[in-house]
């Protein structure tokens, strides 16, 4: 179902791969589709490094477009075996023959079984082709075959949805079913792979699902790989759900792998533990202690999602004196990635806001005209609330503050946008709607219960409360506060 890369067939010598070339010349219009489809694959065993003279080859062009003529002639078997051959003579994803393949392999998928199909979806992820057809013949397939689907099968689904990004709405709930049923035949790896797939598909099962998949790997925790420990992280921080056992395992594991974890791994585990709000010292502090000497190969991205986690659960500088440092001069190494990247100068230094830091070259250079301009305009994010909360959060901490600063007309636009976004989202999300009507629901009215939202560093959207006070009429008069943490996230 799956085509491992790392084991090439057998190499064919270059010699004979030019022998093979000159029978197509010889043979020309008179070949079968046995024949096409053999010289491919023949020719696809060639040492890797001699690939791209085949494809140069007018030959093999001439070759392609055989196989092209004998498309519809080839069995299945055949047509896969070209396309395997592809793989391995590292075909262009561009190519105009790839298409050509795709379309024909969408004719047949009524054909395939669902091993068939999932084999064929692998191949366009190794040839790096979006085949968006195509994987709408595989997806159509699966409810044909929810009775039959094997562990691997689905475990191969899921890999294959993770690897596209997008998991179609209408197969969620057969997915779900499908985990549930295969769930006691899981292997630690498994689980990892299935937590990878549904956190990069960006795939929400039910909260009961999630957590019985985090109850498997729990089971096996001790036997998982640091890259499963990883995943499944990962999909708990998608989810926002907060997993007891797991989380106190991890008290015990991280801090036992930090030493030998790469700095991906390590800023995921700490992201995680920031969107779920959980703040457990034994595993921040083991984290803090390997990351230093990690920044040199950190991305910028990394750096500055370090910073976010551990600014935003509280992780004081003290606590860990090089961690905050040697972070910070890693964004100073690598401020050329934030022309392309705006938004991750913007996380870490909203990060080292909560724990009362400002390194003032990094932040005159975030709110900078030429960089705020870079900010607005970047079409995939908007990054108008970041640049904001960065201006407040400068006016409040940093009274004698002589550098660059928002403009009033962009400070203007964004707390009026701010203010619409609190009145559509966040006063509407439904554990707060629920709580008001409860509370006035028990008190016996509306005029009892006060809804108030705050934000700090001059309107921080992400670390925003909502506070419910309750009035009491007796004679002495009280009032009681009680805070609902909202994330714009959930």
């Amino acid at each position: 179902m799956s085509l491992n890369l790392t084991q090439r067939p057998l190499e064919t010598p270059f010699d004979k791969s030019l022998a093979l070339l000159q029978r197509v010349t010889a043979l020309k219009g008179s070949m079968k589709p046995s024949d096409v489809s053999s010289i491919i694959w023949e020719l696809s065993c060639v040492d890797q490094n001699t690939t791209s003279l085949v494809r140069s080859d007018q030959r093999f062009a001439m070759l392609l477009r055989y196989s092209v003529e004998n498309l519809q002639l080839y069995s299945l078997c055949q047509l896969l075996g070209v396309l395997q051959a592809f793989v391995w003579l590292d075909m262009p994803s561009a190519h105009s023959v790839l298409a050509l393949y795709e379309s024909e392999l969408c004719h047949r998928a009524g054909q395939m079984t669902l091993q068939q199909l999932l084999f064929a979806a692998d191949l366009w992820r190794c040839l790096r082709k979006p085949v968006p057809q195509f994987l709408k013949s595989l997806y159509a397939s699966v409810p044909l075959y929810v009775g039959q689907i094997s562990t691997p099968e689905l475990v191969q689904l899921l890999y294959i949805l993770g690897e596209v990004r997008h998991c179609p709405t209408d197969l969620i709930q057969p997915i779900e079913q499908l985990l549930m049923h295969h769930l006691h035949e899981l292997q630690p790896e498994e689980v990892s792979a299935v937590c990878l797939g549904l956190f990069k598909s960006q795939t929400s099962l039910s909260d009961g699902a999630v957590m019985n998949i985090v109850d498997k790997a729990h089971s096996f925790v001790e036997n998982m790989s640091d890259f499963g420990l990883v995943n499944v992280m990962k999909y708990l921080r998608f989810s926002y759900l907060y997993h007891k056992g797991w989380l106190e395992a991890m008290e015990k594991e991280v801090p036992k792998r930090a030493h030998r974890m790469g700095i991906q791994g390590l800023m995921h585990v700490s992201l995680a533990c920031s969107a779920i709000h959980y703040r457990n010292d034994n595993i921040l502090l083991s984290i803090a202690e390997r990351v230093p000497s990690l920044v040199p190969h950190c991305r910028s991205k990394d750096s500055c999602k370090l910073l976010w986690s551990f600014g935003t659960l509280g992780f004081l500088p003290v606590k860990s004196p090089s961690l905050y440092p040697s972070l910070t001069e890693g964004l100073r190494q690598r401020k050329a990635e934030f022309d392309r990247y705006p938004q991750h100068l913007l996380t870490g230094l909203l990060g080292l806001a909560f724990v009362s830091t400002f390194p003032e070259d990094l932040v005159a250079l975030a709110l900078s005209p030429e960089f705020v301009n870079l900010a607005l305009k970047t079409t995939t994010l908007d990054l108008k609330r970041d640049l904001y909360t960065l201006d407040g959060a400068v006016e409040l901490e940093l009274p004698d503050w002589t550098g660059p600063r928002l403009s009033p007309q962009l400070k203007e636009e964004v707390s009026d946008m701010m203010w619409k976004f609190v009145e559509s989202d966040l006063c509407q999300k439904q554990e707060v709607v629920e709580a008001e009507v409860c509370l006035k629901d028990l008190l016996g009215g509306e005029e009892f219960v006060r809804l108030t939202i705050y934000y700090a560093s001059g309107g921080v959207i992400l670390n925003s409360s909502i506070d419910v006070t309750l009035h009491f009429n007796d004679p002495e008069g009280c009032s009681l506060e009680r805070e609902f943490f909202v994330s714009p996230n959930k």
